[in-house]
């Protein structure tokens, strides 16, 4: 019989278990993970003032985290650590980007920079709503 045990805490060694055990069946069945992290950092006068984490699988870039300091925000930092990470994939032929994020924190600034909604898992209320989306950056790519 199977003994299965709820897990209560964060424990890293059993999630890098998980992910070396995926990863092992993936590279058997000939699609090894192949992420390559991409960080970019964003500076005023010195100053840390945002940053962006992605990394890039299957000729996809996903955008793990981006975040601008509060007392920086509205300056266009955000757009701009964007605008590096589209340069920066298209150059090494990635074909699009694709992020998740709510309703309540990113979605206008993420299809103002031209991403399309995906798909859109509902929330307990509209501003809760997890949302998927892309955008192609190399020509010709197939979405």
């Amino acid at each position: 019989m199977t003994d299965i045990t709820l897990v209560t805490t964060e424990d890293k060694s059993f999630t890098e278990r998980l992910y070396h055990l995926l990863d092992q069946h993936a590279t058997e069945v000939g699609f090894p993970f192949d992420n390559a992290p991409f960080n970019l950092t964003a500076k005023v006068d010195g100053s840390f003032a945002g940053g962006l984490h992605a990394y890039t699988r299957y000729g996809w870039c996903f955008i793990k985290l981006l975040f601008v300091v509060p007392g920086h925000r509205g300056k266009g930092i955000g757009r701009d650590l964007m605008i590096r990470l589209e340069d920066e994939m298209r150059a090494i032929g990635i074909t699009g980007l694709w992020v998740d994020t709510y309703s309540y924190l990113a979605e206008r600034f993420y299809t103002g920079l031209g991403f399309t909604e995906d798909s859109r898992l509902p929330g307990r209320v509209p501003e809760e709503d997890r949302i998927y989306l892309t955008k192609l950056v190399t020509e010709g790519s197939a979405p």
